[in-house]
């Protein structure tokens, strides 16, 4: 059986251009999002970032209450000991 030149050039032309570009598809759109910078995740990236910022904030704010926390306790302490010498 023999096979005809145009059907051999039609084979090889989709083993070879064909077959990558359907197999490669999703990546080149990927690339072509990111480069575009339409990433579908972007909205979520934004709200992210947002959130994380604001953890940041409250966990500074944080610190710092802990901190006069820490303040008062130790002026507590020292006034009940000064207290306990006074009576001894």
């Amino acid at each position: 059986m023999e096979v005809s030149p145009f059907l051999t050039v039609v084979i090889v032309f989709a083993i070879v251009f064909i077959t990558p570009v359907v197999l490669l598809r999703p990546l080149i759109m990927s690339i072509a999002d990111r480069i575009a910078g339409k990433k579908s995740n972007a909205d979520e990236v934004k709200a992210l970032k947002a959130k994380v910022s604001a953890l940041e904030q409250e966990l500074g704010d944080m610190r710092g209450r802990l901190l006069a926390i820490e303040d008062s306790h130790d002026f507590s302490r020292r006034l009940a000991q000064e207290k306990d010498k006074e009576r001894s």
